[in-house]
């Protein structure tokens, strides 16, 4: 099995993603006036598209083999109606629901935040009903939080590494699993030969035991996007001093994904969770 401990090669980014400027530039100007605005206990967003890498997949109890790995949403700034307002940006984040479907292309769906400083805990339940316990939120924080840097890594680079992506469809499975025990998950050997599916056994094995090198730290948490009808997502909020919502979203515009326009379903194989 490999060892996940060390990533010497990925640095953290610096609080508020200043390492990102030039990134974003051309794009923060178009938020800055409501930058000012108040943080507030829920804000919206629309999900206008979505996509990920679907090299890498799980098999879940009573879904089948499913797609794995963080998914990027294209999505505008919202109200609760859908009256989209400034430019289109990107949000990644890992499914932190597996009683519930999304699929992968054009979607149209209006999510709501619960990104709030006031909000401690922001997965009180797995959205199946059942409330989620301390450890489990504190493994699935830093999770969802070394999946996080993990992407803006790839993005820096510009270079979406096999290995790095690997270890996203390790995480997203991880999630699952210390998420929801009543359900049996497993990575699969699809699309990998020996050798690669050996590699990523032992990534899942490592970040579901904690064998891992957190690249978040302890302040770090996540928010969680949700629409009550669809899979729920936890995105990354690395923290030094709260920013606002509207601050956060400047940091993450322009953020890209990977991944096809398939799209995932339950019923087909690989099925969404």
């Amino acid at each position: 099995m490999p060892d996940d401990k060390g990533f010497e090669g990925l640095t953290k980014m610096s609080r508020f993603g200043t390492t990102i400027g030039g990134m974003l530039a051309a794009t923060a100007a178009a938020v800055a006036l409501s930058a000012a605005a108040p943080a507030s206990a829920t804000t919206y967003v629309k999900l206008i598209s979505d996509s990920m890498n679907t090299t890498f997949q799980a098999n879940i109890t009573g879904d089948g083999n499913v797609y794995s790995n963080g998914v990027t949403f294209h999505v505008k700034n919202s109200d609760q109606f859908g009256n989209v307002s400034g430019p289109v940006y990107d949000i990644f984040g890992f499914c932190v629901d597996v009683f519930h479907n999304i699929g992968l292309g054009n979607l149209g769906y209006v999510y709501a935040s619960n990104q709030d400083p006031n909000i401690l805990n922001p997965l009180p339940t797995d959205f199946g009903g059942h409330n989620v316990g301390p450890g489990q939120l504190t493994a699935i924080t830093d999770l969802i939080n070394t999946g996080y840097q993990l992407h803006q890594n790839e993005l820096l680079a510009n270079n979406f590494a096999f290995d790095t992506e690997m270890r996203l469809a390790a995480i997203q499975a991880a999630i699952w699993k210390i998420e929801v025990p009543s359900k049996i998950v497993a990575v699969t050997s699809a699309n990998l030969n020996g050798a690669q599916f050996a590699t990523y056994q032992g990534y899942f094995n490592n970040y579901v035991s904690g064998n891992y090198t957190r690249l978040g730290d302890a302040n770090d948490r996540f928010y969680v996007i949700s629409d009550g009808r669809h899979q729920s997502f936890g995105v990354g909020w690395p923290i030094d001093g709260v920013p606002e919502p509207t601050t956060w979203l400047m940091m993450i515009m322009g953020f890209g994904g990977v991944g096809a326009t398939l799209r995932r379903r339950r019923s087909a194989a690989p099925a969404a969770v």
